[in-house]
C-alpha cells in the first residue's frame, strides 16, 4: 500500500538527482483539486505543500515545524459558536467582537473587525486561545488571506488589552471567480494551558468560545 507524504521542495536541483515521477493525476482536499500534481518515488506518493494550501488546508510554518490541518467540508462552519450578522456586536463573555464596512472588490474581499476585552482584567486575545479569522465562502470553501491581512490579524491577536479597551484590523482575502464570501468564523483553541492561563486571570467564557458571523443576512 502506497503511504501518503506532504512533501516540500527544497530546491530543483534535489528533485532533479532524486528523479521522481511526476504522477499524471491531480489532488483533491475536501473535492477542490490543486494545480501541481504529487509526484511518486521509491513506491511514496509526495504532494507539494503548494497543492494543499490551493486545495484548502490550513499550512502554518513556525520555526523549523510545518503544520497542516485539514478542515472536514461538513466542519468547516458547523462547531458551536456565538452568532450574529454584519454590525452587530457578539460576545463570549471574555471579548466583544464586531465586523463592519465590507467590501469585495478587484477580487479582494476585506472587512473591518473590532474586538473588545469584555473582562477586568488585561489580557491578550492569545491568553485565551484565539486563533486567527477564516472566510468561508458558500459552498463551505475557505478563502486564502492576504499576507498583509495576516499581519493584521496576527498584530490584533498579540494587543493586549486594559478591560473595556479594543484594537481594530482591516482583514483581506481572495476571492476567486464565482466564490461568495459567505460566513466569517474565530475559533477558540482551548488547550491545557488556556485553561491555567485563563484561570490564573480570573476569567471564563460564558457559553460557546467560538464566533460565527453570516455576511449576507
Amino acid at each position: 500500500m502506497k503511504r501518503l507524504s506532504v512533501w516540500i521542495a527544497f530546491s530543483i536541483g534535489a528533485l532533479a538527482l532524486a528523479s521522481p515521477l511526476l504522477l499524471q493525476s491531480s489532488v483533491l482536499v475536501n473535492g477542490k483539486a490543486g494545480k501541481t500534481p504529487p509526484i511518486e518515488k521509491e513506491g511514496e506518493i509526495y504532494i507539494p505543500l503548494s497543492t494543499l494550501k490551493e486545495a484548502g488546508a490550513e499550512i502554518q510554518k513556525v520555526g523549523g515545524k510545518v503544520s497542516v490541518r485539514f478542515t472536514p467540508i461538513a466542519g468547516a462552519v458547523q462547531l458551536d459558536a456565538n452568532e450574529g450578522v454584519v454590525g452587530e456586536w457578539l460576545s463570549n463573555g471574555v471579548w466583544r467582537m464586531r465586523l463592519s464596512n465590507p467590501r469585495l472588490e478587484d477580487g479582494v474581499y476585506s472587512i473591518d473587525w473590532e474586538v473588545r476585552n469584555m473582562t477586568s482584567q488585561t489580557l491578550r486575545p492569545t491568553e485565551t486561545g484565539m486563533k486567527w479569522p477564516d472566510l468561508f465562502a458558500a459552498d463551505s470553501g475557505k478563502l486564502d488571506s492576504l499576507p498583509r491581512s495576516d499581519r493584521a490579524a496576527n498584530e490584533l491577536s498579540f494587543s493586549e488589552l486594559a478591560p473595556g479597551a479594543m484594537v481594530s484590523r482591516r482583514l483581506e482575502w481572495y476571492v476567486k471567480s464565482g466564490q461568495k464570501p459567505d460566513k466569517f468564523v474565530v475559533r477558540f483553541e482551548v488547550t491545557d494551558i488556556i485553561k491555567q492561563l485563563m484561570a490564573k486571570s480570573k476569567v471564563a467564557f460564558a457559553g460557546p468560545s467560538n464566533f460565527r458571523v453570516f455576511l449576507n443576512k
